[in-house]
């Protein structure tokens, strides 16, 4: 966990660093205004106007996000398999962290395509095609990790409300809290009377 939550910081700090200059008037968002320009006029204008003089920091920006990528990939399945094993008597919680998973390498592999797009708009004229399609995997990316991390975030104040409250916890996991307490007290009960 802690090392790819360094890689992941690493990573985004050298994408910062290198976008940085890249945000101006007509490009508040940095890279991202280009992986949203849908539309060759956009793109050039963000190219010719906007980053006239720095053409090669994009370049370098975009080649520095496949390093990121791999790096929010990983640490988006560390955390999903961190949660996977604290929901691993849960089938429907399987189910749900494999789609997550999905999600996860799905976003990354968009995330490499718009990138590989962006670049052949950089070493050419700006094309409809390539315009398009980055920007459609952008929205495809942005989408598919931001569901994920609402549930990671979703799961972890329902995990902090459950440890932290008496009246917000399933029949399972108030027998296993009633056991645990029992432990503490060298007590024995039936796992089955306490279910109840």
């Amino acid at each position: 966990m802690q090392r790819s939550l360094t890689n992941l910081i690493l990573s985004h700090s050298v994408q910062i660093g290198t976008g940085w200059p890249l945000v101006t008037k007509l490009t508040p968002l940095g890279i991202v205004d280009l992986e949203l320009a849908k539309t060759v006029s956009r793109t050039e204008q963000i190219l010719s106007v906007a980053w006239e003089n720095m053409v090669w920091l994009p370049v370098v920006n975009i080649l520095f996000d496949f390093w990121f990528i791999v790096a929010y990939v990983q640490f988006y399945l560390v955390l999903l398999t961190f949660i996977q094993q604290k929901h691993s008597d849960d089938d429907k919680m399987l189910g749900h962290h494999f789609w997550l998973v999905t999600a996860v390498w799905v976003a990354g592999v968009s995330d490499g395509m718009e990138n590989i797009a962006l670049l052949s708009q950089l070493a050419s004229a700006p094309h409809p095609i390539p315009a398009l399609f980055s920007y459609c995997l952008a929205i495809l990316k942005f989408t598919l990790l931001g569901a994920v991390t609402a549930y990671i975030l979703l799961d972890t104040v329902i995990g902090c409300l459950t440890r932290n409250s008496r009246f917000i916890r399933t029949p399972k996991q108030k027998a296993h809290a009633e056991i645990l307490k029992a432990k503490q007290k060298n007590i024995v009960i039936d796992v089955r009377s306490s279910s109840n």
